[in-house]
């Protein structure tokens, strides 16, 4: 994140997205917007839970400028999405 924005100023939750959990399982994807020293930027995120851990397992920066960072694991993120 400091790579492509710089230290975050401000960060604000976007709650466009979605959750599901079963027991201690589940998933959960969500915007953010962020306001870094060099650049804003959105960030798109997917949360893994397994046996009541939450995880990022993917996400995906781009800043206003169109630099794309990517976090995680890139293949859920372009090849799957969740069906519950």
């Amino acid at each position: 994140v400091q790579e492509a924005v710089g230290p975050v100023q401000r960060a604000r939750l976007n709650w466009i997205g979605s959750i599901h959990y079963d027991g201690l399982d589940g998933w959960a994807t969500f915007k953010m917007h962020l306001n870094g020293e060099r650049a804003n930027a959105t960030m798109d995120i997917t949360l893994e839970r397994q046996r009541g851990e939450w995880t990022v397992a993917t996400g995906r920066i781009v800043t206003d400028g169109g630099q794309v960072v990517t976090i995680g694991e890139t293949s859920l993120a372009s090849n799957e999405s969740p069906s519950h």
